[in-house]
């Protein structure tokens, strides 16, 4: 819900509701529908691991549990499985943002994505770098307006 707390001139599920696109809003921890879910605890902190993936020294894989014994509960083996990219199909559109003072990620490694998506040709792949921007900047910066969403909202209108 963080997409939600800029004004809504400023945060990106408005902006482009209100320029004619359908938004969804996911939530990973769960509403109040999914609270009696079968096997999944929202209070557990594991909850929303699944949606985590990491990228280190050019491999992008899923969550590293840290030890072999948990990744071999998890996936069946010691070490995270690897996300093989040249699955995407080349026709997909992809729009690609990331920024230089990220803490949550490698520059470097992030900055291979690119390379690794290099089929999807002209307008199909969409790649934004801001160098001063961190995280959260590209949903509560105050310049994300002008700098990401109108970016965002061109690559939407030329699919």
């Amino acid at each position: 819900m963080t997409r939600l707390l800029n004004p809504p001139d400023q945060n990106l599920p408005m902006i482009l509701a209100d320029s004619g696109f359908d938004v969804w809003i996911a939530n990973t921890r769960g509403t109040r529908f999914s609270r009696n879910h079968l096997f999944l605890d929202p209070s557990n902190r594991v909850y929303s691991l699944s949606l985590l993936c990491g990228i280190r020294d050019g491999i992008l894989a899923k969550y590293n549990y840290g030890r072999a014994v948990y990744n071999l509960e998890h996936y069946g083996e010691e070490r995270p499985p690897i996300y093989n990219l040249s699955n995407i199909p080349t026709d997909i559109p992809l729009c690609l943002g990331y920024g230089g003072k990220d803490a949550l990620s490698e520059i470097h490694d992030v900055g291979t994505l690119p390379d690794c998506l290099k089929f999807h040709a002209g307008d199909i792949l969409t790649v934004q770098f801001i160098s001063d921007y961190a995280h959260a900047d590209f949903v509560m910066g105050t310049m994300a307006k002008h700098l990401v969403y109108s970016a965002t909202i061109k690559f939407f209108k030329r699919q």
